[in-house]
């Protein structure tokens, strides 16, 4: 996919791959950091399964046609950074972990090895790194876990809302003065709301928003559109410099606020030096995109498969207007 643009917005059918592309950018952003790969958006419907058992199968999610006995590379050139590489593999482990009270009834054949995720990164002058994660009976042995992120990244599921580490970032955005950001972004979905805090009267940090009641109402109870607007913004929020990656942008929300949804992101993405990923199948989402950002660093990639691969067709903001006044599918 190329060129890129400071607000990304991906189309395709369904199985077009359009989360994948979302989670490849996340892997990548993530280097070497074995861990990253145990993110709850991650490893689509994997969170019933027990890594321990069947590692093959919790991990296959990450690999082209759920081959784990080949090997996955995500590359990409970033303009500071240089050319970007991670590759994915599966490795059996040299050791083989046997519980103490279970060795004497234990058969060579029962020992089986656990297999563990491997990733190898490599970025600009830097050597190759490498990192592993291993299920183990009792959680997970990580080595690499420490080697720093090419870059921050974020990745937001439409499963997800508001939660406590929500309340954090919103508590980091007033100590340097600009709680009122996330305020005036709410303000489009609910124009009632007067201002939003962090505190933990409930035993846990919360968001509470002020709308005009005897008490503070958590941001929660306020409905779907405010939690996940609020979700979006403090996730752009906490990475500065970074890549933002939403999936489904338009869960949660009422047609008629998506321009301002759009207006939102666009002013927190240049308020935070942020690059946004967005994945939709709504073609209102496409319109109000397209009506809210014309000519503002906007480009649109049509995920299509062509001879069983999955090829990108890109517009920018004026092909897609005329696509669009042509009455041609854009998704």
């Amino acid at each position: 996919m190329n060129p890129l643009s400071r607000i990304n917005l991906i189309l395709g059918q369904n199985n077009a791959g359009k989360t994948s592309l979302l989670e490849a950018l996340f892997l990548l952003s993530a280097g070497a950091n074995p861990h990253i790969a145990l993110n709850h958006t991650l490893l689509r419907k994997a969170e019933t399964m027990d890594p321990s058992a069947c590692p093959e199968l919790f991990w296959s999610a990450l690999f082209n046609g759920f081959d784990t006995a080949g090997e996955v590379e995500i590359s990409a050139n970033h303009d500071s950074l240089g050319q970007l590489a991670l590759k994915l593999s599966l490795r059996q482990p040299e050791m083989i972990n046997v519980p103490a009270e279970d060795s004497v009834h234990l058969s060579i054949a029962d020992a089986k090895p656990t297999a563990g995720l491997t990733v190898s990164f490599a970025g600009g002058e830097q050597p190759p790194i490498t990192g592993h994660i291993l299920a183990t009976g009792d959680g997970y042995r990580i080595e690499g876990a420490n080697a720093a992120r090419p870059l921050k990244g974020m990745i937001v599921s439409p499963r997800t809302g508001i939660s406590t580490e929500d309340a954090r970032r919103l508590g980091e955005l007033r100590r340097r003065k600009q709680g009122h950001l996330l305020a005036e972004a709410l303000r489009l979905v609910d124009p009632r709301l007067v201002s939003v805090e962090s505190n933990s009267a409930a035993g846990v940090p919360m968001i509470w928003g002020d709308i005009g009641l005897p008490e503070l109402v958590p941001l929660n109870v306020m409905g779907e559109g405010m939690t996940r607007m609020a979700h979006l913004f403090l996730a752009i929020t906490a990475a500065p410099g970074g890549i933002v990656l939403i999936d489904d942008i338009e869960h949660g929300l009422h047609y008629s606020v998506l321009e301002k949804v759009w207006q939102a992101v666009s002013k927190a993405s240049s308020e935070f030096n942020t690059q946004i990923v967005v994945s939709t199948q709504s073609l209102e989402c496409i319109f109000a995109a397209r009506n809210a950002l014309d000519g503002q660093d906007l480009r649109v990639h049509r995920l299509d498969h062509v001879d069983g691969e999955i090829s990108p067709v890109s517009y920018n903001s004026e092909e897609l207007a005329s696509a669009i006044s042509c009455g041609l599918e854009v998704r």
